[in-house]
């Protein structure tokens, strides 16, 4: 069985809360992405 359907099974509340809190940051990535392109790579300057 995979880490994440047992995490899921054993703690459904917990698992909630924090895989929601992923879907959050990649619809923002996601966005961000979309507005800017390839331009968005990395959230420092010199980490380009």
């Amino acid at each position: 069985m995979g880490q994440m359907l047992k995490w899921h099974r054993d703690n459904p509340v917990e698992f909630d809360k924090t895989y929601h809190q992923r879907s959050l940051a990649e619809t923002t990535f996601s966005v961000i992405k979309e507005r800017f392109g390839a331009v968005a790579r990395a959230r420092i300057f010199e980490m380009r």
